[in-house]
């Protein structure tokens, strides 16, 4: 089974260490552009079915209007 994992973020510093951790630790990396509607970024979380959703702080309000993936049906979870 793949493990993998999406960024919701510009392109910005924690973006490239997201993206070269991924690639080192064996992980399976997809970048979610921000600029994407709900509906568009709704498809890409729910197509990708992704364990984990990183997202910056710049673009919370974009992450408030993903529904929770109708896959796995959990929750997002901020920290």
């Amino acid at each position: 089974m793949f493990s993998w994992f999406q960024a919701l973020m510009p392109k910005e510093e924690r973006f490239f260490e997201l993206f070269w951790g991924a690639m080192r630790s064996g992980l399976f990396f997809t970048p979610v552009n921000w600029h994407l509607s709900a509906e568009e970024m709704q498809y890409v979380v729910d197509d990708c079915d992704a364990k984990v959703l990183f997202a910056s702080a710049r673009v919370r309000d974009a992450v408030d209007d993903v529904p929770v993936p109708t896959r796995s049906g959990r929750g997002w979870r901020r920290w």
